[in-house]
């Protein structure tokens, strides 16, 4: 088995859990009822990880956001270059978008509602995906697709934990099944040496930690923490009164009392990975 054929049963595995939580079939849109916490304030500032896309950014570029979801970072990287081309299949993240993009009053972005692989003669500078590759299966088309798209340079974010997977154990908790994780770094850059393609791996300075702010971002009551958790797993709404009595039946193993508030211990920590290499190099 190639090491790209054992990254599509990760993905395979992973999406066949997740349509059967929610008995749907293969054109199940599995973002629609997430896609606004996806929503962000496009001029309310840099990541380590946006800094390093906006300083390989110039005025004169194109870039195209693969999977760029609501916009977040499409539309925050708007000002610092020609035109953003935001390719989203979801429905529910692109209407997020065009919502983002009308109330910051961004005139050189566009939504474009195809699923990357299905897209044809989209062409840019560079081409970027954040917490993307994940869920696709066919990640050697993916990831060829973007490098035939940009002239300059190919850029990757992922989390060394991926976000699905962080709430592993609590999802385990809630639906009493071993959890099928997706992909990350370790099985995405085998693919990629496969593929000749030797990037650079960056580790976007982790900003330094503020103990009042984190004490303020904490649940205050139990009830409270029970909601962050009832979010932080990938619920069917049907099964929501089932998963929050599991949670308030382990809340001791879930959280932990601290001064401010509730911390949670099912969420597993995890650091932005960029990766990156020059088209012309590859």
């Amino acid at each position: 088995m190639t090491h790209a054929e054992a990254y599509a049963e990760h993905v395979s595995a992973y999406n066949a859990q997740i349509r059967h939580r929610y008995s749907a079939g293969s054109n199940f849109d599995q973002w629609a009822d997430r896609a606004p916490y996806f929503r962000f304030d496009p001029l309310s500032g840099f990541s380590a990880g946006l800094q390093i896309l906006a300083s390989h950014l110039k005025p004169h570029d194109v870039l195209i956001d693969v999977g760029g979801g609501g916009g977040r970072v499409s539309l925050a990287m708007a000002p610092r270059c020609k035109e953003v081309l935001n390719v989203e299949p979801s429905p529910a993240m692109g209407a997020q978008f065009e919502e983002a993009r009308a109330d910051a009053a961004i005139d050189n972005a566009r939504w474009i509602h195809l699923d990357w692989v299905d897209s044809q003669d989209i062409k840019g500078d560079l081409t970027f995906a954040r917490n993307v590759t994940y869920f696709v299966p066919d990640i050697e088309t993916f990831i060829d697709k973007m490098m035939r798209a940009a002239s300059k340079r190919v850029i990757i974010s992922i989390a060394s934990t991926p976000p699905p997977n962080q709430s592993a154990r609590l999802a385990q908790l809630v639906y009493e099944e071993a959890y099928a994780p997706v992909p990350g770094h370790r099985e995405l850059l085998p693919v990629l040496w496969d593929m000749g393609i030797l990037p650079e791996i960056l580790i976007p300075a982790k900003p330094p930690s503020e103990p009042s702010s984190d004490q303020e971002s904490l649940p205050k009551t139990r009830e409270r923490a029970v909601e962050s958790a009832l979010q932080g797993v990938w619920l069917n709404e049907d099964d929501r009164p089932r998963a929050q009595k599991v949670i308030e039946e382990h809340f001791s193993e879930l959280f932990l009392q601290v001064r401010g508030g509730f911390k949670q211990l099912w969420n597993m920590p995890s650091r932005e990975l960029i990766i990156t290499w020059e088209t012309s190099h590859s």
